[in-house]
C-alpha cells in the first residue's frame, strides 16, 4: 500500500516537472522568435533608410 501511494507521488511530480519543462520550452521559443521579427523589422527600417540616401 505504501509503495504504490510512493509510485503514484513519483508518476505525479514526474509528469508536473516534465509539463513544467515544456512550458519553458515555448517561452524560450516565443524569445527566440520574437528579436527576430524585431530584428527584421529594424532591418527593414535601415535598408529603407539607405534607399532614401
Amino acid at each position: 500500500m505504501l509503495l504504490n501511494c510512493f509510485l503514484a507521488a513519483v508518476v505525479v511530480m514526474l509528469t508536473i516537472k516534465l509539463w513544467i519543462m515544456t512550458g519553458d520550452v515555448r517561452k524560450i521559443r516565443q524569445q527566440l522568435t520574437e528579436p527576430q521579427a524585431e530584428n527584421m523589422e529594424t532591418y527593414a527600417q535601415i535598408s529603407a533608410r539607405i534607399g532614401k540616401l
